[in-house]
């Protein structure tokens, strides 16, 4: 196979970081290589940078979000395989090279390493911190409701299955599309990985996820959502494709469930429909169980910990997730 690219950036008022970007994309050692970015109704100095780079496709819109941005760069792309590289990230030079020479007939992504940089507390630390799962990738998803993944812009896609999430997807609105594209994946069971660094990820003050960093709770309550819809659209996803599977009633995940219990009856728009105590304990302490990505001690300890929590009242767990967790009580919880 000899792949074309579409690597597609969206861009708000990242001014100061998305020519770096944008040169990132241009400098491609792979031939057929073409670089859309949609810049999102940005106030700083954003559009003045994107257009001292006429060799890529601009396109200016008023501000909608990131996922609808990422739809309007779809619309433009033409690559078999697409990169949705966040405007204050940077690719290798290689990385279209290296992912075209991985690429396996049959396959719906291809996950590599981004090695983290900028406001770094550990240099040289990449993304993800755990290993990529190996084997029957839609077994572990089922069995964890979740799934090992990098940030956006470590993963490339067939252009076709991009499509046919944005046109089956529920809720894809505002940012985290990343999510939606890699548990659909998951589930068809069409994932590969590499463990070479072939981007980078900028951390910086206004990261909308910082990995490692103390979390609020708008954030955690934000991500549940977030989580929810991806798992539900991903099952849509996998029906459309002729997979023979049940959609869950609820929210499923380990560490989903669990901040969902945590933060139950926290102040939110960010609704998801109320999970069954008991049935989502008990999805909860299987999911853990069967998560690779924690020693086994470790998965006991958070059966325990998240059996307190589903159990609790509102205000031990109010304490639990301000004193022990350490979050930050954004909502007035």
């Amino acid at each position: 196979m000899t792949p074309t690219f579409s690597i597609l950036i969206c861009n708000y008022n990242y001014g100061a970081y998305v020519g770096a970007a944008i040169e990132s994309a241009l400098a491609q050692t792979w031939p057929q290589v073409e670089v859309i970015i949609v810049d999102d109704g940005s106030t700083d100095e954003s559009r003045e940078v994107i257009s001292r780079y006429p060799a890529v496709n601009a396109i200016f819109q008023e501000n909608q979000g990131q996922c609808a941005t990422i739809r309007r760069a779809l619309e433009a792309a033409t690559g078999d395989l697409v990169i949705t590289l966040d405007s204050d990230d940077e690719l290798l030079p290689q990385t279209c090279e290296r992912v075209a020479a991985l690429w396996v007939e049959g396959i719906v992504a291809l996950q590599y390493r981004l090695e983290t940089f900028g406001m770094v507390d550990h240099p040289g630390e990449t993304l993800p911190r755990y290993p990529f799962i190996e084997g029957d990738v839609a077994r572990y998803f089922l069995e964890t409701g979740s799934m090992v993944y990098p940030p956006a812009s470590g993963n490339a896609f067939d252009r076709r299955f991009v499509e046919r999430v944005f046109a089956v997807s529920q809720n894809m609105i505002e940012a985290s599309h990343d999510i939606w594209l890699c548990l659909s994946a998951a589930l068809l069971g069409k994932v590969a990985s590499t463990d070479e660094v072939l981007g980078l990820y900028r951390i910086h003050a206004t990261n909308l996820s910082q990995p490692g960093r103390t979390r609020k709770m708008s954030n955690i309550l934000r991500d549940v959502w977030y989580a929810y819809n991806a798992q539900q659209s991903a099952f849509e996803v996998a029906r459309s494709y002729g997979v023979a599977v049940e959609k869950p009633t609820h929210l499923i995940g380990a560490y989903y469930l669990n901040w969902h219990f945590l933060l139950r009856g926290a102040p939110t728009k960010w609704v998801v429909p109320e999970t069954p105590v008991l049935r989502g304990l008990a999805t909860g302490v299987r999911n853990f169980w069967y998560l690779r990505s924690i020693g086994r001690g470790k998965r006991i300890v958070n059966m325990v910990a998240l059996t307190v929590i589903a159990l609790s009242p509102r205000a031990i767990r109010r304490i639990i997730a301000e004193r022990w967790y350490g979050y930050i009580n954004d909502v007035g919880f």
